[in-house]
């Protein structure tokens, strides 16, 4: 089993990702946010990462408009390593999305 050597999936932290209007596209409407890039942002990724080292993602938190504390959703990327062997394998990726409801 290989590591992960290039396009490593990267992971915003939420407390410093917070939705303040700076989106990419802000006239276009979608189900996904796209984050413009900014210093205060704390980004996290596994060097190296092996294929059994997964990552589960909350993407979004219904609570979150009521609490400060619980992530309202998960900026995420994968970047170029540019320390990475140029003959590595490319990284493969599944997404499986699921939608959990509970009652109120």
């Amino acid at each position: 089993m290989e590591p992960i050597e290039q396009h490593p999936l990267a992971l915003c932290d939420y407390r410093t990702s917070k939705h303040d209007g700076h989106v990419v596209y802000p006239h276009f409407d979608s189900e996904n946010l796209q984050f413009a890039y900014s210093v205060a942002q704390r980004w996290h990724f596994i060097d190296r990462q092996m294929k059994n080292e997964a990552w589960l993602i909350k993407m979004a938190d219904s609570d979150a408009s009521k609490d400060d504390s619980i992530s309202e959703f998960a900026p995420h990327t994968s970047f170029v390593v540019p320390w990475a062997r140029k003959d590595c394998p490319p990284r493969e990726s599944i997404e499986f999305r699921a939608c959990l409801l509970r009652k109120a």
